[in-house]
């Protein structure tokens, strides 16, 4: 597959062995080519998957769908932290039921006290 320098988009990155499995979940906001190519897991990885987008919004939500998908099944992709929103769009997880945030702010935060 050929990937035209500058296209946006998200990526997965397999293993093949006896049997082909995730390593890692990404996406590129600026050139998917360039991501792919320089990628510190290239070594390890045997396959790859693009997902060719018209802006980093849509490839921020193909990430997170394959993010949340092998998570979910309890398959060991590498990623240690959840994807980040697209820079300067605050956008939230759309498989997330409360972001980040929220979630660190109710850890921290005491209960609401009821009367």
């Amino acid at each position: 597959m050929q990937i035209p320098a500058g296209t946006i988009g998200a990526y997965l990155l397999l293993r093949h062995e006896q049997q082909t499995t995730p390593l890692y979940v990404g996406r590129s906001d600026t050139c998917l080519r360039r991501r792919l190519t320089r990628h510190p897991l290239r070594g390890h990885a045997t396959h790859f998957v693009a997902a060719p987008t018209a802006n980093s919004q849509q490839a921020y939500a193909i990430e997170s769908a394959w993010y949340h998908r092998y998570l979910s099944r309890g398959v060991p992709i590498t990623n240690q932290i959840h994807p980040a929103s697209p820079a300067r769009t605050g956008r939230r997880c759309p498989y997330c039921p409360e972001s980040e945030i929220e979630r660190a702010l109710r850890r921290a935060l005491p209960a609401p006290r009821t009367p």
